[in-house]
C-alpha cells in the first residue's frame, strides 16, 4: 500500500530498514482508517526522531561556541601555531561530534567514547601547547587512543565513522567561512562591526554551522544503524 510504504520510508529515516517495516506493519493492524495511522506515524517518528533533533542543535551550538569563543579567548593567552590551528579545529568538531553522539546514543556508546577522548586532547593541545612537553604529551595521547580503538572490530568502525564525518563536516565549514572572510575582508580591516541590515553576507556563518552539523549529525547517525552488523 502506498501509506505503508511512505511511512516506512519515513520511519526509516532514523532506524533501520527492518524495525521501520516492523513499526508500519504494527500501526496498519492497530490503525485502520488513514487518519489514526497517520497521527501514530507522527507520533512514532517523533519518538524517534527527537534525540537526533537535539543532538543536531546541541552540536551546531558547540561548534560555534568552540570556533568564535572558547579557541580565540586561548588564543589571545596563549597564541598560536599552524599545529595549535589545526587542534583548535579538531577540538571543535570532535566537540561537536562528541555533543551529538551523547544526545544520540548515549554514554556507553564508543563513538561518545572517542569522541570526547580526543576532543579532550585537542583541546589541551591548542590551549596549552606552550607549556612544555604538552604537545608531544597529548600527540602520544592521541595516538594511543587510536590504537587501542583499532583493537577491536567495533573501535575501528567507530574510529572510521567519526574521522569521516568529521572531515565531510570541515568541508563546509572551512569553505563557508573562508569565503566569508574574503568576502568582508575589505570592510574589516580596521576592525569589524558588521551588521545584518547593511551586510546580509552575515547570515553565512549560522548558516555554515548549521550545514557542517548536519553533515557530521547526519554521518554519525548511520553509525547506529549499522553497529549491529559489526557488534
Amino acid at each position: 500500500m502506498p501509506r505503508a510504504y511512505f511511512a516506512e520510508r519515513l520511519l526509516a529515516l532514523f532506524t533501520t530498514r527492518e524495525r521501520a517495516a516492523a513499526i508500519v506493519g504494527d500501526l496498519l493492524e492497530l490503525h485502520c482508517g488513514p487518519a489514526g495511522f497517520w497521527l501514530a506515524v507522527i507520533r512514532t517518528t517523533w519518538a524517534l526522531s527527537w534525540r537526533f533533533a537535539l543532538g543536531f542543535l546541541l552540536a551546531a551550538a558547540a561548534e560555534f561556541c568552540t570556533f568564535f569563543y572558547v579557541s580565540p579567548w586561548f588564543a589571545r593567552l596563549h597564541g598560536t601555531d599552524p599545529l595549535a590551528e589545526l587542534s583548535g579545529l579538531l577540538f571543535t568538531l570532535f566537540a561537536a561530534g562528541t555533543v551529538f553522539s551523547l544526545v544520540r546514543f548515549g554514554t556507553s556508546d564508543a563513538i561518545t567514547r572517542l569522541g570526547a577522548a580526543l576532543a579532550l586532547l585537542a583541546g589541551l593541545d591548542y590551549c596549552f601547547w606552550r607549556m612544555p612537553l604538552m604537545r608531544p604529551a597529548t600527540l602520544a595521547m592521541m595516538a594511543l587512543v587510536i590504537l587501542l580503538s583499532c583493537r577491536t572490530r567495533l573501535g575501528r568502525f567507530a574510529l572510521l565513522r567519526l574521522l569521516g564525518s568529521m572531515v565531510a563536516a570541515a568541508a563546509p565549514l572551512i569553505t563557508l567561512i573562508y569565503w566569508f572572510a574574503k568576502a568582508t575582508a575589505a570592510r574589516c580591516r580596521n576592525g569589524c562591526n558588521l551588521d545584518l541590515r547593511t551586510d546580509p553576507v552575515i547570515v553565512v556563518i549560522p548558516i555554515a554551522f548549521l550545514l557542517s552539523s548536519g553533515v557530521l549529525a547526519g554521518l554519525l547517525d548511520h553509525y547506529k544503524k549499522g553497529r549491529s552488523q559489526v557488534a
